[in-house]
């Protein structure tokens, strides 16, 4: 599971990256995103060892992954309203708000591109309770 693999380490640097660039800012709502991108990091750290065995079964990582997905929800949610503070108070972090906007939109698209492969290989049956249906692809 390569692809998987490359997808959620992938996440994983960005979950870091935002991390490092957004410590410095002093806002309860960055607060509550540094949780969730720690969680969310820390998850993915125990899903990376499983997901190098090829045999792996969804059973043996199902807890992770919702776990992953969950949180990149609580993010997009934490991130948004973060960014229309930002605007609204005129801050001077605007525009690397903006910049991470598109890295965070970058993690997604990986979560989404890992949410088909998951499907692929184990079916909708087995995915639909684990990943949101949001990421899932819409037609089968």
């Amino acid at each position: 599971m390569p692809e998987l693999y490359a997808l959620f380490e992938a996440v994983s640097e960005g979950a870091r990256k935002i991390e490092r660039e957004t410590r410095s800012a002093d806002n309860p709502l960055v607060t509550l995103l540094l949780v969730v991108l720690r969680e969310q990091t820390q998850q993915i750290e125990r899903l990376l060892p499983k997901l190098r065995d090829e045999r792996v079964e969804l059973a043996d990582c199902k807890k992770e992954i919702a776990i992953v997905y969950n949180d990149d929800d609580l993010l997009d949610s934490y991130f948004r309203s973060w960014l229309r503070h930002l605007k609204w108070s005129e801050d001077p972090f605007e525009a690397e708000g903006e910049h991470l906007l598109t890295l965070l939109e970058e993690m997604k698209s990986r979560l989404k591109e890992a949410a088909r492969l998951l499907e692929d290989r184990y079916g909708y049956d087995a995915v639909k309770y684990v990943i949101p249906s949001f990421y899932l692809p819409i037609l089968r």
